[in-house]
């Protein structure tokens, strides 16, 4: 018994990051090599405060993803919003929201809202509600992306699969490269806090369009009590990997 044990906490583990397939390797080193997407949406963007406004969103074949100047990609900042959690303690002066953006939508998978330490979520998309003078918008739904659809991201050499779970809000320069702490620490290790996030700018987040890249209610664990049962969901993975397929160079 101890030793079939000791096996399914290694094949747990071991699971958890996938291998950059092949096409998806070629697709990264050719954006890199390119120093820039060769079909931007409209608005440019930073990925930190006092940075270069100079990331884009990119148009790609049935996918958009985000692209920084010369061999640049984008970072991963820490988001915290949503449910509460002990990873993301509330303190005043912080921008930590206690709801993300679709909310209403994730209620009909049976769970109040996306829980930060547990569901592997993306910040995608720059909400400017407040119509704040010099704020740029970008609304991936205009272009085919739906809220709670499946996205992939290639984070220290290792892929993992997420949700577009939440936006930018306008309360400060409009910011791309964001991830749940769930994520951040699938990908970096337990050093990320919501003090301290991945700063380099070597982060591909992939968001697929149309609605077959929306997990629904059995393609995702929503109820999942850890960040590895949400990321090693068969379904969901499943869904990924031909998602990921598709991508070209």
């Amino acid at each position: 018994m101890h030793m079939v044990l000791s096996f399914l906490v290694f094949y747990i583990t071991q699971t958890i990051a996938k291998a950059v397939p092949s096409n998806l390797a070629a697709f990264l080193n050719k954006i890199k090599a390119d120093g820039a997407c060769n079909d931007p949406f409209p608005g440019s963007f930073y990925d930190k405060e006092g940075g270069s406004k100079s990331f884009r969103y990119c148009k790609g074949d049935g996918y958009i993803y985000l692209k920084g100047p010369s061999d640049k990609l984008a970072n991963m900042d820490i988001d915290c919003d949503g449910a509460k959690n002990p990873l993301c303690p509330v303190r005043a002066g912080s921008d930590t929201q206690l709801w993300t953006s679709f909310r209403d939508s994730v209620r009909s998978y049976g769970i109040s809202d996306l829980d930060a330490s547990i569901h592997n979520y993306v910040v995608l998309g720059n909400a400017d509600d407040d119509h704040t003078p010099g704020y740029t918008t970008f609304r991936p739904q205009d272009y085919g992306v739906q809220p709670l659809s499946l996205m992939a991201v290639v984070c220290n050499s290792q892929l993992f699969y997420g949700i577009w779970g939440d936006e930018n809000g306008s309360d400060g320069p409009p910011l791309v490269g964001e991830a749940s702490i769930s994520l951040a620490r699938l990908c970096f290790g337990d050093s990320m806090t919501n003090d301290n996030g991945h700063g380099p700018a070597d982060v591909l987040y992939i968001a697929f369009t149309g609605q077959n890249a929306v997990p629904g209610g059995d393609g995702a664990a929503w109820k999942a009590k850890s960040s590895k049962e949400f990321q090693n969901h068969e379904a969901f993975n499943d869904l990924g990997d031909s998602l990921v397929k598709q991508i070209h160079v």
